[in-house]
């Protein structure tokens, strides 16, 4: 009977109870459970992101799913097992009622694993081999996959399928709960809030789990705050507080519930003191800084834009903990300034807003814009105040001017102990955050701290709440060096202590000390000559910020009417600022004052293509045509030189320059023409050629680069290059390397095995039990070769394509079992395409390819 019972082939009353029992209660019930464990990590490495909606599903971030991968694969390889021996498939149906839920579980480790594209392969084939309500089921699941990946037509494709099944009620219990919460996160994903409201309601109503409730509550007051429907907030705020959730849970919705305080008709008396209230109690300290913004926005609906800035004040001193609500302070610190155009400080709160703002923050790239515009305009604007009080210093008698920079530095010597009592308080507070942390986080179990995993993991986190994610480099508390200014000294050590210069003598850099200011003083004609020409420079480029990057009309006026004031025509060419007051004033109604800069553009300035600008409106087109055609003779020029055509090239470029006049592409014509003399003439001629082009074009930065670079070379090299060994030059449009995202991709590991004294073979045995444990299921090999005499590399084959050979990159280099005694400062990490890596292979230009690699694949 036990014989005859095995058969998977006889649709018969024992073989099937055989099979049953034993797909349940064997490989079903063991891959089950591993992926219950695993659901149950993963939910608790989730963390929840109270500034934006929260996700409905608890899914974690790639790293969090990477550590869960075991249990995953656990899963998968039960369920594969128990097809495998016990699917009773029979005339294109299935008689062992436990198959369909093995693949269920399969589909849903590959879910969790966020393998999305398995997952909906697997989902597919239960929908098209079983039928309802598991078919029901497993397109709800392929509904989760493409939510997931953002495609939202091919999601509703499969919700159109679902739709007749739910009305006939021909589902199970689990697809009758989850599918209005699938609908709900559809729809919120794609910022449809008012159909989301929708269906949130009705998953609150069908589902009594008190954690999924009370979930879906929150959500659904969140939704209806950003709706701008607050008082409906408001009222599922309070019945999150009802339920009883966990104490960060109901802290922000305490939060929430005051920040939808509505001026126009509600008291704000009971919010402020319920918030006061939770300022006092000690289980708060950690939440400080959203107490303070939440009186912060309260302070901002009442008008009182002076408390609004004291109490982002607090909230950034008092975030030691949650560095995005510290960012979250920040912007909005720099956006009042900048609606009060007040924008230095504008520019410093946006400049630390960067510092901790998450990347995948709404607008962030906008936000970054913002930032390094306001930088350049402040850089302008300390330019001009450094520059004119050097000039007010230089007209003073020797006395008024130890007076003068006395004064400065006095100033100074109040700020630093400003910021030193500023830097006690915050360490205080820090310290008393750390030691109640470390009460449970200085070892266990004994372990020394760096060899316990969580010990280190808890640093890191820490510190990167309190810091962000800082470079590795000098000054690192320091977010920007832009702001910093140096008081015209270019040369300052990063100590502020003395230096040398080329001559061995002694130079000062100790802002508190007066020789460093009165070093700069310009005291001959020239060095006044030198001091207004960055005057003119800086406020020319903060007039064009203010009016093409700020939209400020108004400071852009001000701002081009001080140079004529300051100027004249004599010490520098007033046709530009004249020309941006005629557009400005045109552009606000006022005739009188664009007539009379126009006026004076046609009398002082009658040649200038300004003049002919205002004469004939489609001077610009010609201009831009006259620009089109010398990029074409660009082109066909340039090929001539790839075809080592050099006698050609150089007549070329003298003819553009009768053909094309003046041209934003005359230095890199003329750049082509030296290269072109190199490869025919002397190296001197070279030299020359390079030299006038430093001299014709010194606001070129691309050419003037690489014109340098190239002397630099042959400074380095006379003696040993003739002119015809100069073909390794710099040249424009070098492009080596191919962004192909959806290629075949490899992971390279570029290690230097002499100076961390490797093993190569036991370092791939590591990289393989890495494979095991953590993508069991998939076949990647492992090979190696020399890269040099001292390094090797190490490549792992094959991923497909760019994001899932960025996941394995993202979890091997954070893999302590792969790189435990190894110095990580001789060890270089990459994905490459195969293409790119054949390249690479042939030319090992390992600098060129990681400033592609740069730009592909980490912004």
């Amino acid at each position: 009977m036990a014989i005859v019972s095995c058969s998977t082939k006889k649709n018969k009353f024992f073989n099937r109870k055989y099979h049953s029992t034993t797909a349940h209660y064997n490989a079903f019930f063991n891959g089950n459970e591993g992926l219950k464990e695993g659901v149950a990590a993963l939910s608790k490495a989730h963390i929840d992101d109270y500034s934006n909606i929260l996700q409905i599903y608890k899914l974690g971030t790639p790293e969090n799913a990477q550590t869960i991968f075991p249990q995953m694969d656990l899963a998968i390889k039960k369920g594969s097992i128990s097809i495998q021996k016990h699917s009773m498939f029979i005339k294109n149906k299935e008689y062992n009622k436990w198959i369909d839920k093995c693949y269920m579980i399969i589909g849903k480790a590959q879910y969790y694993k966020k393998d999305y594209e398995l997952a909906i392969t697997t989902f597919e084939y239960i929908v098209a081999q079983f039928p309802n309500p598991v078919k029901s089921e497993a397109l709800l699941w392929i509904v989760r996959c493409y939510n997931e990946k953002h495609q939202y037509e091919k999601a509703q494709y499969y919700l159109d399928q679902i739709k007749e099944s739910v009305k006939k009620k021909n589902i199970n219990k689990y697809t009758e709960k989850e599918y209005p919460i699938v609908l709900a996160d559809f729809y919120i994903k794609q910022q449809n809030y008012d159909l989301a409201i929708k269906h949130l309601t009705d998953a609150i109503k069908l589902n009594k789990n008190k954690k999924i409730r009370t979930r879906l509550t929150f959500i659904l007051a969140q939704v209806y705050e950003r709706n701008n429907n607050l008082k409906k907030a408001s009222t599922e705020y309070s019945n999150v507080i009802k339920l009883k959730p966990p104490y960060e849970m109901a802290f922000n919705a305490r939060i929430s519930l005051a920040k939808c305080y509505d001026a126009g008709s509600s008291n704000s008396k009971l919010i402020k003191k319920e918030l006061t209230k939770m300022l006092k109690d000690k289980k708060n300290k950690d939440y400080l800084d959203q107490i303070y913004y939440s009186f912060a926005e309260i302070a901002l609906k009442e008008g009182d834009t002076l408390s609004a800035i004291k109490y982002l004040k607090l909230s950034t001193r008092t975030s030691l903990t949650n560095t995005k609500q510290k960012a979250i302070s920040f912007l909005k610190l720099a956006n009042i300034y900048f609606a009060q155009r007040d924008y230095e400080p504008s520019a410093l709160n946006y400049d630390s807003t960067m510092t901790f703002l998450p990347k995948d923050y709404p607008d962030y790239k906008k936000i970054e814009t913002q930032k390094t515009t306001l930088n350049n305009l402040v850089k302008n604007i300390r330019i001009v105040a450094l520059e004119d009080s050097l000039q007010l210093i230089s007209k003073m008698s020797p006395i008024e001017q130890e007076t003068f920079v006395q004064k400065i530095i006095d100033d100074i010597v109040k700020q630093e102990q400003k910021k030193m009592q500023e830097e006690m308080e915050k360490q205080q507070l820090l310290l008393l955050t750390q030691n109640n942390n470390n009460q449970n986080n200085t070892t266990i179990g004994g372990q020394w701290y760096f060899y316990n995993s969580s010990a280190v993991s808890f640093g890191y986190s820490e510190f990167t709440k309190k810091w962000g994610n800082r470079k590795l480099e000098d000054n690192w508390r320091l977010s920007n060096k832009m702001l910093t200014v140096n008081f015209g000294d270019d040369n300052l050590d990063n100590n502020g202590e003395n230096t040398t210069d080329s001559t061995g003598k002694t130079k000062t850099t100790n802002k508190k000390d007066k020789n460093f200011y009165l070093k700069n003083i310009p005291n001959t004609q020239e060095q006044i000559d030198s001091s207004n020409k960055k005057i003119f420079n800086a406020l020319s480029s903060m007039g064009v910020i203010y009016k093409e990057e700020l939209l400020d009309a108004p400071y852009a006026i001000e701002t081009f009417e001080d140079i004529p004031k300051r100027f004249t025509e004599e010490q520098f060419n007033l046709c530009p600022p004249y020309y941006q007051l005629y557009r400005l004033y045109s552009q606000n109604g006022n005739t009188s004052k664009a007539e009379y800069y126009k006026n004076l553009i046609y009398t002082k300035y009658p040649n200038s293509d300004y003049a002919q600008l205002l004469k004939n409106p489609d001077y610009s087109k010609n201009i831009a045509k006259n620009e089109n055609e010398a990029e074409k003779y660009y082109k066909l020029t340039y090929e001539l030189y790839v075809q080592n055509n050099y006698t050609e090239v150089i007549a070329n470029v003298n003819k553009a320059k009768n053909l094309f006049g003046k041209n934003s592409l005359l230095p890199k014509f003329d750049y082509l023409k030296a290269l072109a003399i190199a490869k025919t003439q002397p190296v001197d001629s070279f030299e020359v050629a390079l030299k006038n082009i430093l001299k014709n074009y010194p606001d070129s930065s691309e050419i003037k680069n690489l014109t340098l670079i190239s002397l630099d070379y042959i400074a380095k090299n006379r003696k040993t290059i003739a002119s015809d060994s100069l073909n390794k030059q710099p040249t424009i449009n070098n492009a080596l390397f191919k962004y192909e995202p959806e290629a075949i991709h490899f992971y390279v590991m570029i290690i230097d095995i002499v100076a961390n004294n490797i093993n190569i073979n036991e370092l791939k045995y590591k990289i393989s039990d890495f494979n095991s444990k953590y993508y069991g299921s998939n076949d990647y090999s492992i090979s190696n070769a020399f890269y040099n005499d001292k390094s090797q590399y190490i490549l792992v084959s094959s991923f497909e394509g760019k994001d899932k050979s960025l996941t394995y990159f993202n979890g091997i280099k954070q893999s302590k079992e792969v790189f435990v005694d190894i110095d990580p400062a001789f060890v270089i990490q990459f994905v490459i395409s195969v293409d790119n890596f054949a390249t690479f292979y042939k030319n090992k230009n390992l600098l060129q390819y990681m400033e592609f690699y740069k730009e592909a694949y980490l912004k």
